[in-house]
């Protein structure tokens, strides 16, 4: 059974715009006590929220034109999406208590958080935040996992790309760009999944690449101030630390712990 308990959207007037047009907002509720509030302001934006279970919140502000957000929750959580601009996209999956924050400013930023399997699950929060144009930022979640993590994506600039691949349990990863067309990876392949893992990428600069790929119990740090700098640590041991800092142009470093 169905029950639409709050629901409030918003089609908004501002100066110097007669009225916004062509909006598509659609709010699904099935539970108790969930809230679902969207406002619009622009033209032809899309806005969707999914919720399944008790007390979730979503809230999606739109600002703009053609963009598109989805959010969907099962659970207690909550799920926040601003964007102001134009052809952005966003999508997050929760669960439980799990916790989302997109921020997007500027136009044709894409952000996604287990889009094609898993959710942002129990005590875990996830946050990221676009300022610029054409930026990427994904989070791909192993399907059962997710929980206890934080997951921080913040990109400033422009063509940026920041991945996290296969996310298990227990993590702080935080991917930083600050520039132009950087590159940040973190991640693994095959069993185990990315796991009690703290990682940091900081790109201060343009055209760097930092690559981690690990798992268990390991602590990876790759900071890059400058541009064309390539920073990759691979980690398959236990308890193992790794730390990569490259001011300048052009270096390349690469750190192998293996059993």
């Amino acid at each position: 059974m169905k029950n639409v308990t709050t629901l409030l959207v918003l089609i908004l007037f501002t100066a110097g715009m007669a009225v916004s047009q062509d909006n598509t907002a659609t709010a699904d509720q099935e539970g108790n006590d969930n809230e679902a509030t969207i406002e619009q302001v622009g033209s032809a934006n899309e806005a969707t929220s999914n919720q399944t279970g008790n007390g979730s919140e979503v809230t999606i502000y739109q600002a703009g034109a053609e963009n598109t957000a989805t959010a969907n929750h099962i659970g207690n959580g909550f799920i926040f999406q601003d964007q102001d601009g134009d052809d952005n996209t966003a999508f997050a999956q929760a669960s439980s208590s799990g916790e989302v924050t997109q921020t997007q400013i500027g136009n044709e930023n894409v952000a996604s958080v287990a889009e094609d399997r898993g959710s942002v699950n129990q005590s875990s929060s996830v946050t990221q935040f676009q300022e610029g144009n054409e930026n990427i930022a994904d989070i791909d979640i192993r399907q059962g996992n997710g929980r206890w993590n934080t997951l921080i994506q913040r990109q400033e600039g422009n063509e940026n790309e920041a991945v996290m691949l296969d996310v298990g349990n227990d993590n702080y990863v935080e991917q930083l760009q600050d520039g132009n067309n950087n590159t940040s990876s973190v991640g693994n392949s095959g069993n185990p999944q990315l796991g009690n893992m703290n990682v940091l990428t900081d790109q201060d600069g343009n055209d760097n690449t930092a690559t981690v790929w690990g798992n268990g119990n390991h602590h990876a740090d790759i900071i890059q101030i400058g541009d064309m700098n390539t920073g990759t640590i691979f980690q398959d041991a236990g308890n193992d630390r790794a730390d990569i800092n490259q001011t300048g142009d052009g270096n390349t470093a690469s750190i192998t712990q293996m059993d």
